[in-house]
């Protein structure tokens, strides 16, 4: 988690069967909590795809004694579909953290797998990911 703001910052993830519910869930959580800090799209090469909020307590929240010592905290809501979540863990763990040590014991196989980790997310991820969407529209309509 990234920290662009002053004071600790906790995080938590929450995962979604479809998009259009996280985006469901970011419009109610707007609606609840007013002191959102940030909210980013990150969309990176790798293939992570994900909405990022960040928030903190609001102030009728921090006049309560027992949540002064919070009043600095920080509080990032990963937000993602569940396709989404179990590719980012499986590319945080092969890839980015590289738990099979594989990126030093033999960097070209590494860079292969790392294109054929890519090439699932961009041919099967991100399609059923967008068919299952289109599914849910259809019911919903």
């Amino acid at each position: 988690m990234s920290n662009k703001n002053s004071g600790d910052l906790a995080g938590v993830r929450i995962v979604f069967y479809l998009e259009s519910e996280k985006e469901k869930f970011l419009n109610d959580l707007q609606e609840e909590i007013p002191t959102i800090v940030s909210i980013e799209d990150f969309e990176k090469t790798n293939g992570y795809r994900a909405k990022h909020v960040v928030i903190k307590l609001g102030p009728k929240r921090l006049e309560l004694s027992e949540y002064k010592k919070f009043r600095e905290l920080r509080c990032e809501i990963q937000l993602l579909s569940i396709f989404n979540h179990v590719w980012a863990e499986l590319e945080h763990d092969w890839l980015y953290k590289n738990m099979h040590g594989l990126k030093i014991k033999n960097p070209g196989r590494y860079e292969v797998f790392k294109t054929q980790m890519e090439n699932i997310f961009k041919n099967y991820i991100k399609k059923l990911t967008s068919r299952f969407e289109s599914i849910a529209k259809q019911i919903r309509d």
